[in-house]
């Protein structure tokens, strides 16, 4: 079992079981899928369709009426219905959004490390 200071149980402890439908866009079609579990250091993208690792995809999610989510990811691993993605490119005022979501959940805890 993980230490309670390593990231790995901080990124577990933290996980905010939520879904919202999005779309992913690979410069060709857009695709839906599912923004899950989110935590301070980002979310669980689920989808259908195919991709490869590698893959640079932007996302985009509305979180709330005043919330929404866009990025670029680049795929790092994939499983059979979601993958693992390093985020490329967000703006500052989405990032501001996303931990104001985030932490709209934990309003007594500030992110660890932070």
């Amino acid at each position: 079992m993980p230490s309670k200071n390593s990231d790995s149980y901080l990124r577990r402890s933290m996980r905010i079981p939520v879904s919202h439908n999005g779309e992913v866009n690979d410069g060709k079609c857009a695709y839906p899928c599912l923004i899950q579990d989110m935590s301070r250091r980002g979310f669980r993208i689920v989808f259908s369709q195919p991709f490869t690792i590698g893959q640079v995809l932007n996302v985009v999610s509305r979180l709330s009426a005043q919330i929404t989510l866009e990025c670029t990811v680049k795929i790092q691993n994939a499983e059979e219905d979601f993958f693992g993605f390093e985020v490329l490119e967000v703006s500052p005022q989405t990032a501001a959004d996303y931990w104001r979501f985030v932490l709209g959940f934990y309003p007594d805890k500030p992110p660890a490390g932070e």
